[in-house]
């Protein structure tokens, strides 16, 4: 079956319907690039080369229908067209990808194209819950970074639905329901009236077939015919408006609009009334919109209304007197019109036209009998934006694509993401979230073992910034635990409160072992040390009180064997309190300075090392080839001694680590199991990218010498694809 667009037949012959596009262009849009049009059918055709669609149709009419109801039924610019021809490269063909429609076409066509692209792919998840109705509206605006993604995706809607009959029923049924509920409205708010109501007609013939052929039945003659009978009733109430003397002594102007209801517009009415469609006065709506400020001009027009067409009785409803509870104010009435046939007339002036068009809610949910709830779509700044391309599309000039692009290019949810959970339900995060705000999303166990995450089927770091329409799925390990590093890298409160309390009660457990690591050595040494004297230590070994002592202790960030100078200081000289004022340090001690491992190279037992003094006298374990060696003598006048590992007693060393392999579903895992199986390693930490078919990741253990991270690195080595393993020196 060929598709008929006006009296051509699409999808006989390529070279004709090149033609007949090119002359749809000159006679809609005057003005456009010949040669894009051009570029953009040929390519179209050759990405679906061979392809036919559930109907048997070439698949490439389907693109081209699209591009002729972006022409004729929006209408929109050259640029919109060429999209339209290439909205579906990339979701059904393998010839050409992104790259190749930038090249070819320009970034612009490649972001329309890649906006209709991603929504595809949000279609696909087939979200059908009530409660996710609003978030996918939300994800649909966050997706609109340019109005023609939306505005092709409506002509895209419009094409399918006309051709729902060949889909199985609970596919066609499934795609009524979401034109309903998403796109209908999205039309209806961008002034797009006809493609909203034929819209609803299709989804409600496919959800509601029984009612929708009693009501098309009960109908005399076609929309068409009622659409020709509404100019013949509103013609005489134009002529005597006109010729009024007192409306044109007083400078009275109006605007005469009609219409006739489409079938799914009735259908409502009929539910709301309790009617029959016999019953309703008001399947031909005509309103007239004055404009004057003084309320009594619409008692006036209906006056001489009435002496052209007479009332029905009891349907004159003065809702100015006594306007709506959200103030709807207008003249509701019905009249009898050429042939006997009733007509609905509303007379309103122009300020009640405004409130009427901005202050209803959005009507979603008609089938399921609820009442108009709020949505995102009345949000003030949403309902400006798109009055703004109402007001285009109502005033359409030769100026219109270039005040399409100026003053409705812009992303509508900047502060506001949305993603997917593996199980397709949607989930919003502030902008920059990150799979860290994910993962505590879901649990704070989940949360605190988070490693990484694939997006989208590919592997990506902690810090990841998500993106609109992502798929997220978390990976962890039991090994896995939270570090300050991480409040960096999240965006949500929550995700912030749950790491700050892991770290504070994590603290608190490495301060009791310092403590009893403290209170052994004094056992050990048999000293007796008061508060004061204990705080005025601490200070002299440049922690700001006793618990960072402790942390220190009991995170082996500082050497025991180093404090054990003092204990030995204190037995042979007795304790004198001076001696531990700040910034007086022991005479007799070796070492007397706070030892740490630095951080830029982590040292293990067994490296060739070299230490760093401050000023400060804290002395810092470096590995001999570490480059911020140098820079720390030049900049900090450090001094650099000899240093030997028989000096220092820390007994575990955290040890950075980078493993690159190719990429494979099951590397997460045994990468882990390998870590985590090798005896006396602990993983504190694994951040994982995925890249162009590789993964890298960078891996935080504890072990205890060169020796054993060469164990680590021989068990890493046998893990499936991978490729190399390095200690990081920053």
């Amino acid at each position: 079956m060929l598709i008929e667009s006006k009296k051509y037949i699409i999808g006989k012959d390529t070279n004709a319907d090149l033609s007949y596009l090119l002359v749809r262009c000159k006679k809609r849009l005057g003005k456009f690039d010949k040669n894009l049009i051009k570029s953009a059918f040929n390519l179209c055709i050759q990405a679906h080369e061979g392809k036919v669609r559930k109907s048997g149709e070439p698949f490439y009419t389907h693109s081209l229908q699209v591009a002729i109801i972006v022409i004729d039924e929006i209408p929109l610019d050259d640029i919109s067209v060429a999209s339209a021809l290439l909205h579906d490269v990339l979701n059904y063909s393998e010839k050409y990808k992104l790259d190749d429609i930038r090249k070819q076409f320009g970034p612009t066509v490649a972001e329309i194209v890649t906006g209709v692209h991603k929504i595809k792919n949000i279609e696909s998840y087939n979200i059908d819950q009530l409660n996710q109705l609003e978030n996918y509206r939300k994800l649909l605006l966050s997706l609109f970074t340019d109005v023609r993604i939306i505005l092709i995706k409506l002509a895209d809607r419009l094409h399918n639905m006309r051709t729902l009959e060949y889909l199985p029923v609970d596919r066609q049924i499934y795609l009524a329901n979401e034109t309903l509920e998403v796109y209908a409205p999205f039309a209806n708010r961008f002034g797009l009236r006809n493609l909203k109501w034929e819209l609803e007609d299709l989804a409600f013939k496919y959800t509601y077939r029984k009612e929708y052929d009693s009501i098309k039945s009960s109908l005399r003659g076609t929309r068409k015919e009622r659409e020709e009978y509404v100019d013949r009733f509103t013609a005489p109430i134009k002529e005597k408006l006109e010729k009024d003397r007192f409306l044109r002594k007083n400078r009275i102007k109006f605007e005469i609009s009609g219409r006739a209801k489409h079938i799914f517009s009735i259908y409502n009415k009929m539910r709301a009334r309790q009617k029959a469609v016999g019953e309703l006065y008001d399947l031909v709506a005509v309103r007239i919109i004055i404009n004057s400020n003084d309320d009594n001009m619409c008692f006036y027009v209906y006056g001489l209304i009435a002496a052209i067409y007479p009332p029905v009785f009891e349907t004159f409803k003065d809702y100015i007197n006594a306007p709506k509870k959200n103030g709807y104010q207008s003249i509701h009435v019905a009249v009898v019109g050429p042939d006997k046939k009733p007509v609905e007339i509303q007379i309103r002036t122009e300020r009640m036209h405004r409130i009427s068009e901005h202050g209803f809610a959005s009507h979603f949910g008609y089938k399921r009998g609820l009442l108009p709830a709020q949505s995102v779509l009345d949000d003030k700044n949403i309902q400006e934006w798109m009055d703004t391309v109402r007001v285009i599309f109502e005033n359409t000039s030769e100026e219109t694509p270039q005040q399409l692009l100026e003053s409705v290019k812009k992303n509508l949810f900047m502060d506001e993401i949305h993603v997917f959970t593996p199980a397709n339900e949607l989930r919003a995060f502030p902008r920059d979230a990150t799979p860290l705000d994910f993962a505590f999303s879901i649990h704070s166990e989940i949360g605190y073992q988070c490693i990484g995450a694939k997006v989208n089927g590919k592997i990506v770091p902690l810090d990841y910034k998500l993106h609109n329409g992502d798929q997220v799925e978390i990976l962890t390990s039991a090994n896995q635990k939270p570090s300050k590093q991480w409040l960096r890298i999240v965006a949500t409160s929550r995700a912030k409160t749950l790491i700050s309390k892991y770290i504070r009660d994590d603290q608190k457990k490495v301060e009791e072992i310092g403590r009893n690591i403290w209170l052994k050595n004094l056992e050990k040494h048999n000293l007796k040390i008061d508060q004061d004297d204990l705080s005025k230590l601490a200070k002299s070994l440049n922690y700001k009180d006793i618990p960072e002592f402790f942390v220190a202790l009991g995170s082996h960030k500082f050497d025991i064997g180093r404090a054990n100078d003092y204990f030995k200081y204190m037995l042979n000289d007795g304790f004198d309190r001076t001696k531990f004022e700040p910034g007086n340090k022991p005479a007799k001690s070796k070492l007397t300075s706070k030892i740490s491992i630095a951080e830029c190279c982590c040292p293990l037992k067994d490296d060739k090392i070299t230490g760093l003094i401050t000023d400060s006298n804290v002395l810092t374990i470096h590995r001999s080839e570490c480059p911020r060696v140098k820079k720390e003598i030049e900049s900090n006048h450090s001094k650099q001694i000899n240093v030997d590992w028989n000096d220092i007693s820390i007994k575990e060393f955290k040890s950075h680590i980078h493993v690159t392999a190719s990429e494979h579903p099951d590397f997460v895992g045994e990468l882990t199991g390998a870590i985590v199986g090798c005896e006396g390693i602990t993983l504190e930490g694994m951040d994982l990218d995925s890249n162009a078919g590789r993964t890298d990741s960078d891996i935080v253990v504890v072990l205890k010498s060169l020796s054993h991270y060469k164990l680590l690195a021989d068990r890493i080595s046998k893990v499936k694809s991978f490729e190399s393993i390095k200690r990081i020196i920053e």
